[in-house]
């Protein structure tokens, strides 16, 4: 499974842990794909370059138009907006 990331480190793939932890996915597991903001990151879920994603408010916009699926909205638990989006199943 991968990740799209603006960069090593950063406080997106931090978000993640919790949310792998409550999914029994192993963070080890997951793989981060470099490919800069919220529009190259959405656009990297979009043609399958990656799984999943976090993204910031105006991302989650970006991101439901593109008509991805909010898988969790941290929004509530963290001092920013930020989501986890992935492709819709088919």
């Amino acid at each position: 499974m991968a990740c799209g990331s603006a960069s090593s480190g950063n406080c997106g793939q931090l978000c993640i842990s919790p949310w792998t932890q409550n999914s029994g996915l192993n963070i080890k597991d997951l793989k981060t794909v470099m490919v800069g903001g919220s529009s190259p990151r959405i656009a990297a879920v979009k043609t399958g370059q990656s799984d999943f994603t976090v993204v910031t408010g105006s991302g989650k916009v970006e991101g439901e138009k593109a008509e991805l699926k909010v898988n969790v909205n941290m929004a509530m638990n963290l001092p920013f907006h930020s989501l986890v989006q992935s492709r819709p199943e088919k």
